[in-house]
């Protein structure tokens, strides 16, 4: 996966302030559902969107507090030089942002590669956390430095 931060730039420019601009994003799937989505949709697509649906609500979004509003799926973390906003997207097609966060409010805890990506635990300022997988070649280090790195 190259960097999408051009493409979301483009694509969020509606929902971004006159002043604001995106400095990274990175597309987030759900905990253990890296590069399944894709091929599974192929094989079969009805079976495989929901069997990939389930396994997202069974992860630690089901936990409450801000990590709860971020979206069931696939979506785009896009850190402007203003604040931190979700979008629900497949990398292609980006809704409009379902969640919005202030700096200080959502740091970078544990980063380490998994398989042919890399897991990435978002910790929110409430105490709640969520894991997501990255693809390679996405901005994480760019992401880390914005956001800060909580050592647990």
């Amino acid at each position: 996966m190259a960097d999408i931060t051009k493409r979301t730039a483009k694509r969020l420019k509606q929902y971004l302030l006159s002043d604001e601009s995106v400095s990274a994003a990175l597309l987030c799937e759900p905990k253990g559902t890296l590069g399944l989505g894709s091929i599974a949709v192929a094989l079969a697509p009805r079976v495989a969107i929901q069997a990939l649906a389930d396994r997202a609500a069974g992860s630690e979004l089901a936990a409450g507090g801000a990590a709860a509003s971020l979206p069931v799926g696939t979506f785009v973390l896009a850190v402007t030089n203003r604040r931190i906003l979700v979008s629900k997207s497949n990398g292609l097609k980006f809704e409009a942002p379902c969640a919005q966060f202030d700096f200080g409010s959502v740091f970078v805890g544990e980063l380490r590669v998994r398989g042919l990506g890399r897991r990435m635990r978002l910790v929110f300022v409430d105490g709640s956390a969520v894991d997501v997988d990255l693809q390679r070649g996405q901005p994480v280090a760019l992401v880390e430095s914005l956001l800060g790195k909580v050592v647990s």
